[in-house]
């Protein structure tokens, strides 16, 4: 299906010098002049800290720029492909299936090739309010504007590989979160299930720039059925081939203005504007304006403000981690005093007996203090630092080494008055060999917090190591590997301020890892298989695959009631009994000629997961109307429902759209719901668009609060899903509204090294 009309070269093919005119090459013999986007030639190297520029080398309207320079770094062009750029409205958007979007611009356009110039003359820049009109359409409705890369000799786009850019910058502001999407052309569009690579942009209104690797974009989640060749890598992909790139917007009816003020390459970028939640991201960004003050954010590995005892080693390692291994992540601090030097950290607040840093996090929300630094007798430059062990033996003694490379890399809060060395410890025996001069990367000198992330390949040996240990030199390349194959085994991370003589404020905030940056734990993905990074998500049930039941007693072999059976079948729920006057309608009609059970096994069938739209109405009752979808975890042989321990799962994951937010909430049972004055909840977020969300056991509340699970002492997150019978998904509103959503997976956090005593 033909899902959209370019206008490349203008609303129809035109002559190849009046497509070549502005960008001024033709195949590949001529570079074109540039305009720098940033100070640096290479994003990983640039550090300066400077702000990301409004200013782009790709396009600039400040300067007069009407097309964007797709031929830039052109060194890969196929042979006759004619430069284009020149930017088009999306002339189907939504029409296809019903809506009625639009754009409204501020001037009207012009004929002809660049029909967008009068616009870019008058916002310098591309502005206008984007109309959006659901129409008949049974999803959020959207415009779009782009540019095509290139067009062959009769004016039709063509693909050509853009992998050189690296990524895209853009400066823009707009009132509802956009996405950049990469346009692969029709034929690919079929093969990806009409679900294109893209990245999401945040709403502003001040204008911001934004920079996104080529790895950032991702095929949206409900894509499901594609060829294996695209399932990874697909940003890197899709710019070896890409056809357009798209500014969209896509939210809810309504009107909302925005302006694209310019595009750049990343490859030309300043490293602080790369964007911070990029899944691969290496790159610094400033978060605070104040100097020496921790943000207090959450980190996939370690969140002070929530676990600040130690960072979670073990995230992600469940394919990896050694058998008979205990997680550590605990933090500890070392001085110079071994070689002589009279160093020490002046920490804030006066540590308990034992030493441990934990009065130091609560009072920083993270670590800080200042690095005194003394030489004393030593011959070198004074030193002190903080870091943890990945994991302990048995005996809790010995550090033992745990293969991490699934992380991806490292994310860090921080400030410093002095750089700090984020050193990759392997061991005594291999520290040694190596002298002590380990894999390392330096974060440099920031006054105010920034985070940073750096990939595995960064990090890399000092000048100077001649005995190298095998271990290191896996490869041809070993040398620009030693992170990698120092992460299949690491042993510690330790921070390190090395400077001369004085006193030097530092601080360190959250960590997390390039796999997530620094998601919250209601973003956490399920887990990551060994060298693959790839989700091992829907594992108690995924209707792509046939699963009409939810695998309720998956994990759960040992801790199973006896002559209990799985139940997992979905049932719908409305508030009728209590007065209100709230109902379903399926997406696929039919679903009323069947039973409860098999209505829903029908819509599971035809919806790859459940999917409609949830009429909410007071009707008589006084309390919030709603919708729920749910299901029973066991029954007995007479088919009444019991509890099942189902703690195992850890958590819960569910891949759901829902314009309301949604409740998760866990029936315990009559009993036991009365005891805790209500049932367990957790208040998911609205996802206009089908994404993934976590919650882990201990993040369930009350409505009365947690008071009344303290009778049941310590681990209550586990303990709740211990006795847990029915699990509903809520759709409830204070005002009478339509609600359309889906619910395409669940999986859970069940993590096999936690509960290995439970197998």
């Amino acid at each position: 299906m033909n899902k959209k009309l370019y206008m490349a070269c203008g609303a129809v093919a035109l002559a190849v010098t009046a497509c070549s005119d502005d960008n001024g090459i033709v195949g590949t013999s001529t570079e074109p002049n540039t305009v720098a986007f940033g100070s640096s030639s290479s994003v990983l190297e640039n550090s300066s800290g400077s702000e990301p520029s409004e200013h782009g080398n790709l396009w600039d309207p400040v300067v007069g720029d009407y097309a964007v320079r797709t031929a830039l770094y052109a060194s890969s062009w196929p042979k006759n492909a004619i430069a284009d750029g020149h930017w088009f409205l999306e002339m189907q958007t939504d029409a296809v299936d019903g809506g009625t979007s639009y754009i409204s611009w501020p001037v009207e356009l012009g004929e002809g090739t660049d029909s967008l110039a009068p616009v870019i003359e008058a916002c310098h820049g591309i502005c206008g309010t984007a109309v959006l009109d659901k129409g008949e359409m049974t999803y959020n409705p959207f415009v779009g504007v782009g540019f095509s890369l290139a067009v062959d000799d009769t004016g039709l786009p063509i693909p050509v590989d853009v992998s050189n850019w690296g990524g895209v910058c853009i400066s823009y502001s707009s009132e509802a979160s956009p996405s950049l999407v990469l346009d692969l052309g029709d034929s690919l569009e079929y093969v990806l299930r009409y679900g294109l690579p893209s990245v999401a942009l945040p709403k502003t209104e001040e204008v911001v720039s934004k920079c996104f690797k080529w790895s950032d974009f991702k095929l949206p989640v409900w894509v499901r059925d594609i060829p294996e060749y695209w399932m990874d890598d697909v940003g890197e992909k899709a710019a070896k081939r890409l056809v357009a790139l798209e500014f969209r917007i896509q939210a809810h009816s309504g009107e909302y203005k925005f302006n694209i003020k310019s595009l750049g390459t990343l490859a030309d970028a300043p490293t602080d504007s790369v964007n911070l939640e990029s899944s691969s991201s290496s790159h610094i960004e400033s978060s605070s304006a104040t100097p020496f003050v921790l943000g207090g954010v959450d980190g996939g590995l370690w969140s002070p403000t929530k676990n600040g005892d130690h960072v979670r080693t073990s995230l992600y390692s469940m394919d990896t981690w050694p058998e008979g291994a205990n997680e550590s992540g605990y933090w500890f601090d070392r001085d110079d005093s071994e070689k002589g030097g009279e160093s020490f950290i002046d920490w804030p607040v006066q540590l308990d007996d034992v030493g441990s840093l934990e009065p130091v996090f609560s009072n920083c929300k993270g670590i800080c203090g200042t690095a005194s630094l003394r030489k004393g007798s030593q011959s070198g430059e004074p030193s002190v630092s903080v870091g943890f062990f990945i994991a302990l033996d048995s005996a809790w003694e010995k550090p033992v080494p745990v293969d991490v490379s699934n992380w991806g890399g490292i994310c860090m809060e921080y400030y410093s008055e002095k750089p700090i060395t984020i050193e990759l410890g392997l061991g005594d025996s291999l520290n040694q060999v190596l002298g002590d001069k380990l894999p390392s990367a330096i974060l440099p000198r920031s006054l105010s917090t920034s985070e940073v992330c750096y990939l595995w390949s960064m990090f890399r040996l000092p000048d100077g190591v001649e005995n190298v240990p095998e271990e290191l030199k896996v490869g041809d390349h070993w040398q620009s590997t030693v992170g990698k194959n120092t992460a299949k085994r690491l042993v510690s991370v330790n921070f390190k301020i090395q400077a001369d003589e004085g006193n030097y404020k530092f601080g360190i905030g959250a960590i997390g890892t390039v796999y997530r940056s620094f998601e919250s734990n209601l973003n956490l993905p399920l887990c990551v298989k060994n060298d693959f990074g790839k989700y091992c998500g829907e594992d108690i049930w995924g209707p792509n695959y046939g699963m009409k039941h939810v695998n309720t007693a998956r994990y759960a072999r040992n801790v199973w009631p006896q002559g209990v059976v799985e139940d997992g079948a979905w049932f719908l729920e409305t508030d009728g009994e209590k007065g209100g006057a709230s109902s379903m309608a399926w997406v696929f009609p039919g679903a009323q000629m069947y039973d409860e059970v098999d209505t829903m096994e029908f819509v599971i069938t035809k919806c790859q997961g459940i999917c409609g739209t949830a009429s909410l109405n007071h009707g008589t009752m006084t309390d919030d109307p709603y919708v729920a979808v749910g299901f029973n975890i066991a029954k007995d042989s007479t088919g009444k429902s019991v509890p099942a321990d189902v703690s195992n799962w850890g958590g819960m994951c569910l891949t759901y759209s829902s314009q309301v937010a949604p409740i998760l909430e866990l029936d315990l049972g009559d009993s036991l719901n009365t005891m805790l004055g209500g049932k367990p909840f957790f208040n998911l977020p609205i996802n206009e668009t089908v994404e993934q969300r976590c919650v882990q056991w201990d993040n369930f509340g009350l409505p009365s609060g947690m008071e009344a699970l303290k009778m049941w002492d310590r681990e209550l997150e586990y303990k709740i899903a211990k006795y847990l019978v029915t699990v509903r998904f809520i759709m409830q509103s204070s005002t009478d509204v339509e609600n359309e959503f889906n619910i395409m997976s669940i999986g859970t956090l069940y993590d096999k090294r936690i509960f290995l005593d439970r197998e």
